[in-house]
């Protein structure tokens, strides 16, 4: 591989190895991490119909013996996980990828991941929602001397907003500590007629009028009424991530995201005030 061109796209087919170790797809990431190929020019295909030999997420992969002409071959040979996200996305008018792709560049700049690396993403769809693109995907995340150390994935939806200027900003559950940093001087950014907002919410950003601005009335009483257990949503460069840190969401966690995202999408664009916003969920 070191022979390839620098603007080559690379694209590794592993339909048919009957084993494939972690640790070889390890060197294939700090390949693609040193030649600087995360910008999705590197993908490895052919691992959705291997099963792992444990639980351990970074157990063995290993290609089961193919079906014979009398057994009953599963549908596309997914997994429950992407038997549901497909289901999602079929929903959307949107085609799933099961591919990992090492483009972790595509999330630079946001502080979700913050101590550990982007290793790959994978189950990915796109959908389009007015002039804006959300896209879903689960993405690995590892620190440490080897990616055996500490490693976790978490499902993120990355929304690039084009209809509109954003400011930049943080919004995550405000715990304890926060509470604590505020009583000595800390602020972050409240709204004198939301109290359960100011006091559920941490809202963080250097452009603070403009994200008053942003989060008016129907914003602020959309995320009260119907955010997601621990929510967090970050703006940079005018785009969105939206998670529940640390973990992946089941399906129906993310149709109810995706709802609560084309929403927030709506209120941002109109700039409701409190009587006109609309409760979907009950």
């Amino acid at each position: 591989m070191q022979k390839l061109l620098e603007q080559d796209r690379i694209i590794i087919d592993l339909s048919e190895c009957k084993l494939v170790e972690h640790g070889f797809l390890e060197q294939i990431y700090h390949f693609a991490y040193w030649n600087k190929l995360n910008d999705g020019r590197m993908e490895i295909q052919g691992l959705k119909n291997h099963r792992p030999l444990s639980r351990h997420p970074l157990s063995t992969l290993r290609l089961p013996p193919r079906p014979t002409s009398k057994q009953k071959k599963p549908f596309l040979e997914l997994n429950e996980r992407q038997l549901d996200i497909q289901a999602i996305a079929a929903v959307n008018n949107a085609r799933l990828e099961t591919h990992l792709t090492y483009d972790g560049v595509v999330l630079q700049g946001f502080h979700f991941a913050q101590g550990y690396e982007i290793r790959y993403r994978e189950n990915k769809f796109m959908k389009f929602h007015g002039s804006n693109t959300l896209e879903f995907s689960d993405v690995f995340l590892s620190k440490g001397l080897r990616m055996g150390e500490q490693n976790r994935k978490v499902s993120v939806f990355l929304v690039t907003v084009m209809d509109q200027a954003l400011p930049d900003f943080k919004l995550s559950p405000e715990n304890l500590v926060d509470k604590v940093w505020q009583s000595v001087g800390y602020e972050d950014i409240d709204f004198e007629g939301h109290p359960d907002f100011s006091e559920r919410f941490k809202l963080m950003g250097e452009a603070k009028e403009a994200i008053r601005y942003l989060f008016q009335a129907g914003l602020v009483a959309k995320l009260e009424a119907d955010a997601p257990p621990n929510l967090q949503i970050e703006a940079c460069q005018n785009r969105l991530i939206f998670h529940q840190n640390p973990q992946l969401l089941s399906r129906v966690e993310i149709e109810d995201q995706l709802l609560f995202i084309e929403d927030f999408l709506d209120l941002v664009q109109a700039k409701e005030t409190l009587d006109d916003v609309v409760i979907r969920y009950e």
